[in-house]
């Protein structure tokens, strides 16, 4: 079903940035069906590099916390997560780590600030950083100075529905599951526009 979907996303008529595109400080990975999508719903964005280079990180150290409100999985969630995760009294490496990702010279006006994405953002970036029609070739990351997501778990926003799991997706395979806080997997952020 989540390939029927990136399909569809694929053959999106004439949008300003469609997937595939550099924008924004990274490569388009969702572009919105509704032409009269609001600000801030009208695509997604994903850092051409992992948050800390190559590093892993946990995402709750020494602790398991429910965060409030409860971080939703849907698109345009992730940044909404993210902020909530943050407000929590707790370390939360993963969310940091995306949260202080910069892009040298970004002048993206229209675009948030970095994130970790919700379960479906990271889902669908599986999806399309893999996906032959996505591609075309191989240059989906490395037209936009970028690298290829490692095949190994990143976490996302979305916290489990025990306080101590959240989200992830590996890379390798596209499998989401829930996994522990305290695993060390790797972030890549996402912004939308």
């Amino acid at each position: 079903m989540l390939q029927a979907q990136v399909n569809a996303l694929n053959t999106i008529p004439a949008v300003a940035h469609p997937v595939g595109s550099c924008f924004g400080g990274g490569v388009v990975y969702y572009a919105s069906t509704d032409a009269n999508a609001p600000a801030g719903q009208k695509g997604l964005i994903a850092t051409p590099t992992d948050a800390l280079s190559s590093s892993t990180m946990a995402w709750q150290s020494g602790g398991s916390t429910t965060v409030t409100p409860t971080p939703q999985k849907t698109y345009f969630t992730g940044e909404t997560n993210t902020n909530a995760i943050l407000s929590t009294i707790g370390i939360f490496p993963a969310a940091s780590a995306a949260n202080s990702y910069t892009v040298d010279g970004d002048t993206c006006t229209a675009c948030t600030a970095w994130y970790l994405p919700s379960q479906d953002e990271l889902a669908t970036l599986y999806a399309q950083s893999t996906s032959s029609i996505a591609l075309g070739n191989t240059t989906f990351w490395s037209a936009c100075g970028g690298s290829t997501p490692a095949s190994a778990s990143y976490w996302s926003s979305t916290q489990g529905t025990l306080n101590s799991q959240a989200f992830s997706v590996n890379f390798l395979t596209g499998i989401v599951t829930t996994s522990t806080n305290s695993s060390n997997f790797r972030v890549r952020a996402v912004r939308a526009f």
